[in-house]
């Protein structure tokens, strides 16, 4: 009777476990500070490839209800690039007299970005309601999508629950599944698969780490292959964000 008590209490435990459900949410608190980080590769074959890292943070400034305003700023740029056999390097860090003509072009196209203000205003499921720059710049309107990320279901989800999510930029559609993997007491962690249509065709892969008590995606490991226009492309971006202490 003991150990049949034991094996009850063992199975009911784990059936428990595998069970147990989250709600993810958005829960910034006003005041906050996170600093992120971005490394991205790209691999285009004969045609070249390029890898590029950027150091952004992250403020919370305001907390209204269930919506979260937020200032995103760019620290970092450092890049190198090969394109078609031409190789060119840009590191932001770089005191301006040791910058050869190249990188000083480079500098020009990246200084309004790391002179910017993000304003960002989204919700608790992630849904980005606004992003505005400061000062106004047209030319940044790409950089946008580095403050959009995951929105999440409004139901809570448990582990081999998935949901899709579609973004479309330039005429590329990317479809994106989210399916729970793991849940503990800190972090729930989603394998991410997908497709890429329309003026590109592909597959994307990859897993995301997320904070339960706040949302925030803590670590991201996101690959792409696709075809555009006949070229082989393969871009992979691994991004962490921790609070600033």
């Amino acid at each position: 009777m003991k150990k049949l008590l034991i094996i009850f209490v063992l199975t009911t435990t784990l059936v428990s476990t595998a069970q147990e459900s989250v709600l993810l949410r958005v829960n910034y608190n006003q005041g906050d500070q996170y600093e992120m980080n971005m490394d991205m590769t790209q691999d285009m074959g004969a045609s070249g490839g390029m890898h590029m890292n950027m150091k952004m943070s992250m403020d919370v400034k305001n907390v209204s209800d269930t919506i979260f305003n937020t200032e995103i700023h760019f620290k970092t740029v450092a890049m190198e690039m090969n394109q078609a056999g031409t190789k060119m390097a840009y590191d932001s860090e770089k005191p301006n007299e040791d910058l050869n003509q190249m990188e000083k072009q480079l500098k020009a196209g990246f200084d309004p970005l790391l002179e910017a203000t993000i304003l960002v205003k989204n919700n608790h499921l992630g849904e980005v309601l606004e992003t505005k720059f400061e000062p106004n710049n047209p030319a940044l309107k790409d950089y946008a999508d580095q403050s959009s990320g995951i929105v999440f279901p409004k139901k809570a989800v448990k582990v081999g629950d998935s949901w899709e999510m579609v973004k479309e930029k330039n005429g590329v559609k990317m479809k994106f599944v989210y399916t729970v993997k793991s849940i503990d007491k800190d972090t729930v962690v989603l394998d991410v698969s997908g497709d890429i249509s329309n003026a590109a065709e592909g597959t994307i892969n990859g897993s995301i780490e997320i904070d339960r008590s706040t949302g925030m995606q803590q670590k991201s490991t996101l690959g792409m292959e696709m075809k555009v226009m006949g070229q082989n492309v393969i871009t992979r971006i691994e991004s962490t964000i921790k609070k600033a202490e």
